[in-house]
């Protein structure tokens, strides 16, 4: 597989994985017993760290690499996943959210 595949495949999963913790990520903090303010706020916590990581990768790719920018991106992203479902602190959830999103 070449580069410019290996770019849309990664942008193509990075996509489905955005849209579907969206919905997941809501359904588990509901299943935390979260008020929806505070799962409203967590989610948009977490939209706001996807929004910075997809303007350092793209200021930052042609310094770094494509390759580095999305592999270190995905091993962020996979982190805060680990953190997240370790997580029950609405405080500790927010910060997840935002290094979760880092896809």
């Amino acid at each position: 597989m070449g580069d410019r595949q290996s770019l849309y495949a990664a942008a193509f999963v990075r996509s489905i994985s955005t849209g579907m913790i969206g919905v997941l990520l809501g359904v588990y903090l509901a299943e935390l017993k979260l008020d929806t303010t505070t799962i409203g706020v967590l989610i948009g916590v977490g939209l706001a760290g996807a929004m910075l990581a997809t303007l350092a990768v793209t200021v930052g790719a042609d310094r770094f690499g494509h390759r580095r920018s999305l592999l270190l991106i995905a091993l962020l992203s996979a982190s805060g996943a680990i953190a997240l479902a370790l997580s029950s602190h609405p405080a500790a959830l927010g910060a997840c959210c935002t290094i979760r999103r880092l896809l």
